[in-house]
């Protein structure tokens, strides 16, 4: 494995594949800032400042990592070089390993590097956890339901000769979208369960809007443990209200304005409690990233070894941005009721990609980062587990035993 590990990083040094990489990465967040629009604000220009820069070498390490480890073994089988290992007392498996270390090893210095950069040519906050209020599982609502929904006259035809499930699915999407209206002088509470018990300092955060989607001026206030806050806002459509420490986990919130305001309960309201420093979650950040590049290099390895570079390549970038862009269209297009048959066809197979590959890709931590969210706990233990541990000995087996197989008589 030592040597393999050694021939495989002169291979990507000599190649300017490091070399190359170190130097983008440092350019990527030199340039970058200067590019940065915002309202003006600081904490904009610091949460812009941490996606570009963060994203552009998250994007570049899994575009090199793919090609690097393509290329790695694509260079051996085309030389010919597996029929003499295989000649040799050599586990393919660590040469595989060996192969796998070198990228691996690349892509830590350069999130090194951008870690290092961000820790001091940015300003930071510390992160913190985002708590949603307990509203119980949708789908047992849903389902609790759809009996009086179905036979309601209001409900389309269309839906009521539809499967059972795909009806549940829409309710749940409906029930995800739907606009709550907090007219003047009335009072909203919300309950988060996880506060009941603990006396911390917190931040309620609530995104508001006019009845046509649009930002409005607000007024209002909120009691949360015996503690009362007013609060007015005129220049955005999301308020953080800080509260005091106290032990309880509901908050009542109630409409001061002369207008009313809309919002989702789902999706717009969350209590936003201390989740330690920067630097910890940047680092957490970074490990979420390189388990992600674990996998694309144990990918290409495995590729590089069945077909040509070129056609690894192509097919791993496809898969990568299959993986990545997934989720995202489930979230915008998560109503397959009213979709047509082409299109539900469509959202199925993409659901299924997301359903797959949602514990192997990282999920948003440069989003998170950026907008100082720090992830449940257990999230980053789950995904290096399933992708160093799991995933990548499966790809490199694979690789391995391909490469046994390579040149046979």
């Amino acid at each position: 494995m030592r040597a393999s590990f050694l021939v495989a990083w002169r291979y990507l040094a000599r190649g300017g594949a490091v070399p190359i990489l170190l130097c983008a990465t440092a350019l990527l967040h030199w340039l970058l800032p200067g590019l940065v629009r915002t309202d003006g604000s600081a904490e904009a220009v610091r949460e812009l400042t941490i996606y570009l820069s963060l994203a552009a070498v998250y994007a570049l390490l899994l575009i090199v990592s793919l090609v690097s480890a393509a290329s790695l073994t694509a260079s051996e089988r085309d030389a010919k070089r597996f029929a003499i290992a295989r000649t040799r007392p050599v586990c393919m498996a660590s040469v595989m390993a060996g192969k796998w270390c070198a990228p691996m090893l690349a892509a830590g210095l350069a999130l090194a590097v951008s870690a290092i950069w961000l820790l001091h040519g940015v300003a930071h906050e510390n992160s913190r956890y985002m708590l949603r209020p307990g509203h119980g599982d949708l789908y047992a609502m849903a389902e609790s339901e759809i009996d009086a929904y179905l036979a309601a006259p209001s409900t389309p035809e269309a839906l009521k000769t539809m499967d059972r499930k795909r009806v549940l699915s829409h309710m749940v999407a409906r029930e995800l979208e739907r606009k709550k209206v907090l007219a003047p002088g009335e009072t909203v509470k919300w309950n988060f369960d996880a506060l009941a018990q603990r006396k911390v300092p917190c931040t309620l955060q609530i995104r508001v809007a006019n009845e046509y989607g649009l930002k409005t001026d607000f007024r209002g206030k909120v009691k949360f443990g015996g503690e009362c806050v007013q609060f007015t806002n005129t220049t955005s459509r999301i308020i953080e209200v800080a509260l005091p420490a106290a032990a309880g986990g509901e908050v009542e919130f109630t409409n001061e304005s002369p207008v009313a305001i809309y919002y989702s309960p789902y999706r717009d309201v969350a209590l936003l409690v201390d989740g330690g420093t920067f630097a910890a979650n940047l680092l957490r950040t970074c490990v979420q990233i390189w388990a992600t590049i674990g996998v694309v290099t144990a990918l290409g390895l495995f590729m590089g070894a069945a077909v040509s570079r070129n056609v690894a390549v192509f097919a791993g970038v496809a898969m990568i941005v299959a993986s990545l862009a997934a989720p995202q269209i489930v979230e915008a297009q998560n109503d397959l009721a009213k979709a047509r048959l082409p299109d539900r066809i469509a959202l199925g197979m993409t659901r299924l990609v997301a359903a797959a590959t949602s514990q192997v890709m990282a999920p948003a931590p440069v989003d998170d980062l950026a907008s100082r969210l720090r992830q449940e706990d257990g999230v980053l233990e789950r995904q290096v587990a399933v992708d160093i541990a799991v995933i990548c000995p499966i790809l490199l087996l694979l690789a391995a035993s391909i490469a046994r197989r390579r040149d046979l008589p």
